[in-house]
């Protein structure tokens, strides 16, 4: 009580108010923590003076006065006021730090993956990490694991290009030679990429040094306002073609025609639609050879040529000297303002669409496939190899986040796989191999190698023929592959094939056989043009030598037939399904030789045209899909003379005479006369063998002599 009264008396009064000092520190506390970093304390206090004044005290009377009395103590404060009358703080702290505890390190995360060390075909990339989440201290253990990841990359197959193309600048242009051989059909494809929506492509027609004077009988094919335009006009017949969109700039674009003495019909790109016009009259003795001129007046590219199913050069390659009858009208005579470039990376890529069909390796007992892909779905089969004798096969898979490899065989099912993060739209490098030491497997990319394990006694697969890739989707349904419920939902991949390996040989992609496209069906081993009267039965035959110890099985159930197709125009022939009302084929084949009839047709517009002897996977055709081609006319005696009439008087009658002096264009202009001569072999015979032998001696007048005799 006497503390408050001198606190109240300090305040009011300002008497009594106490004095204050700190006591010493203590000694600092231990550190908080046994290792690493802590904290330590200490304390003082606050010491105060406080003045007491005492009651009053009545001492013995006989003294006879009072005695007041006044002391002072020194008091510890209590814990809530220690600081109280004391400036400053009664306690300090710091940090302590004894010995480092033990830390392990841990990893942080991957940094992104490096660019690819090679900009086309395989190479690595890496990734790195550091052991700092939290790194190691006090003696801790450091990190498991690599600081460094290596993979290989593959970002896109290196250019392979093996050819050309043509480019023209609006001032340019290649002129071909006419064959000097009467033709009543024409056939040309073309593949070209424009800049501009105007220029001329292709103009057949008598060189003039006038480019601009157009002749009675013209062929053109041209860019009008972005829209391509067929125009033909022969004699007083002419007729006109035109697309309905226009052709798109910087893009490569592939047009099909056929003229007939009926009309023509053109086509773009593998569409299915088709431009067809008739003449406006009835042609009579129709020659569509002439001299040709391409790209003039035409700003773009041109990349492949073809006339009547034979490959026209961009280039002048022929050596005109060396050879006793030059094949000018092949390559051009004369190349004005044009220029060549590498033809692109994508030209020489196929796409996954169609059914190709790749060689079996050679040896079955080590083997080794690889192939560059990129896929435009999610899922698919990309390869198929059956075996020739059993129900296996082997399949490769694309799913979504996955890439596998089965061998189905049975009831057993093998597969390995390999886990991605994304293959759409990307290049994957596939490598899948065998050997009697080791089982099937396959790696990605350049990664390691994945083997499958055997369910069965043996892995060795016996190939026959082919291989199949593409669109596969067809021939695993077919098969009836049953057991295994994944092939219910297998579809074929959407993607292109870049690069195609079969143990030591680089496959050329573009002579894989496949199903008739529209670049495969230009060029053909060998064409001849006959001359129908109107009324007689079609009888083609063709040549084919099927070897029927190598027939595939599979491939046989897949194209339900091991023969040739017979082709009309750029269309397989349906013999099941062909009956028209109008005509009706039929296909007689006994293995070697596969021949085309007629039952009936009632028009000349319904045979007239090119028929085409295909086979899809020829075993020795250097990659030729295309072994016979007829061009076929109707001849109606009512309506024009025959063209063998025509060319006999144009032998008596030349024209453009022949020099005395030339004797070998004379013996090829009789030749000529001969092969339209479909009824005289032994004619045709005569001079074929006159021109092998080089007996130059055969004369105008000895052939046509001979022929009047006859």
């Amino acid at each position: 009580m006497d503390y408050y009264w001198n606190a109240l008396h300090c305040i009011k009064h300002n008497n009594g108010c106490p004095g204050s000092e700190w006591s010493r520190w203590t000694p600092w506390t231990d550190c908080t923590v046994s290792c690493g970093q802590g904290l330590s304390e200490r304390e003082r206090e606050c010491i105060v003076e406080v003045s007491q004044v005492t009651q009053r005290t009545l001492l013995p009377t006989c003294y006879g006065y009072h005695i007041r009395r006044r002391k002072r103590d020194k008091v510890l404060l209590p814990l809530i006021t220690k600081s109280h009358g004391c400036v400053g703080s009664y306690k300090e702290i710091r940090p302590c730090y004894l010995n480092d505890c033990p830390v392990n390190g841990g990893w942080s995360e991957w940094e992104p993956w490096s660019q690819c060390s090679a900009g086309c075909g395989l190479g690595t990339q890496s990734r790195s990490r550091a052991c700092s989440s939290p790194p190691v201290l006090g003696g801790g253990q450091p990190c498991i694991g690599p600081i460094t990841h290596l993979r290989h990359c593959f970002v896109q197959p290196c250019k392979c290009v093996t050819h050309e193309v043509a480019v023209f600048l609006g001032d340019g242009s290649l002129s071909y030679l006419r064959t000097d051989s009467p033709i009543r059909l024409l056939h040309i494809y073309l593949k070209f990429k424009s800049s501009t929506d105007s220029g001329e492509l292709i103009r057949r027609e008598p060189l003039t040094k006038d480019f601009t004077k157009k002749s009675c009988c013209f062929v053109r094919l041209f860019l009008e306002a972005g829209y391509l335009v067929l125009s033909a006009r022969m004699s007083r017949c002419y007729l006109s073609l035109i697309t309905v969109q226009k052709i798109e700039h910087e893009k490569w674009t592939e047009v099909l025609i056929m003229i007939t003495p009926s009309g023509a019909t053109m086509r773009l790109d593998n569409r299915s639609m088709y431009y067809k016009a008739k003449f406006n009259c009835v042609l009579r003795n129709p020659n569509f050879d002439s001299d040709m001129v391409v790209g003039y007046d035409f700003k773009g590219e041109i990349e492949k040529l073809a006339v009547n199913f034979k490959k026209r050069n961009l280039r002048n390659s022929d050596n005109l000297e060396s050879q006793k009858f030059p094949v000018s009208n092949i390559s051009p005579v004369l190349i004005t303002n044009v220029e060549y470039n590498e033809g692109e990376q994508d030209e020489s890529l196929i796409t996954l669409d169609n059914l190709i069909l790749g060689p079996c390796p050679k040896n079955m007992k080590s083997w080794s496939i690889e192939l560059v892909v990129k896929t435009q779905a999610a899922e698919g089969a990309v390869l198929v190899i059956k075996d020739y004798f059993l129900s296996t096969f082997l399949i490769l898979l694309f799913e979504t986040h996955r890439i596998s490899l089965h061998l189905a065989s049975g009831d057993c099912d093998t597969e390995v796989d390999f886990n991605t993060d994304a293959h759409l739209n990307v290049w994957t490098y596939i490598v899948i191999n065998y050997n009697e030491s080791e089982c099937i497997g396959f790696r990605i990319n350049g990664g390691r190698r994945k083997k499958l394990n055997e369910c069965n006694d043996s892995q060795e697969l016996s190939c026959k023929d082919h291989m199949y890739l593409g669109d596969v989707a067809p021939l695993l349904k077919k098969a009836q592959m049953t057991n295994f419920s994944y092939m219910k939902y297998v579809d074929s991949m959407i993607g292109t094939l870049a690069y195609l390996r079969i143990d030591d040989e680089v496959l050329d992609l573009e002579s894989l056989p496949s199903r008739i496209e529209l670049e495969t069906e230009p060029f053909s081993n060998n064409y001849t043009e006959l001359e129908l009267p109107f009324g007689e039965q079609l009888n083609l035959s063709c040549l084919y030598y099927l070897d029927l110890s190598s027939n595939d099985v599979l491939a046989r159930q897949y194209w339900n037939q091991s023969q040739p197709f017979w082709l009309k125009f750029d269309t397989p022939i349906d013999i099941k399904n062909n009956g028209t009302r109008d005509i009706q084929f039929d296909v007689y084949d006994n293995n070697r030789v596969s021949q085309l009839k007629t039952l009936h047709y009632k028009s000349r517009e319904d045979i007239e045209g090119f028929y085409s002897c295909w086979l899809p996977y020829p075993k020795k055709s250097n990659g030729s899909e295309i072994l016979f081609t007829y061009g076929v006319s109707v001849i109606q005696s009512s309506l024009e003379k025959s063209s063998l009439l025509l060319g006999i008087s144009s032998i008596f009658f030349p024209k453009d005479p022949v020099p005395a002096d030339d004797r070998k264009r004379k013996v090829v202009a009789d030749a000529i006369c001969c092969r339209n001569i479909k009824t005289f072999p032994l004619l045709s015979s005569f001079v074929k063998f006159g021109m092998v032998q080089k007996q130059w001696t055969i004369t105008h007048i000895n052939i046509c002599t001979f022929l009047a005799g006859v």
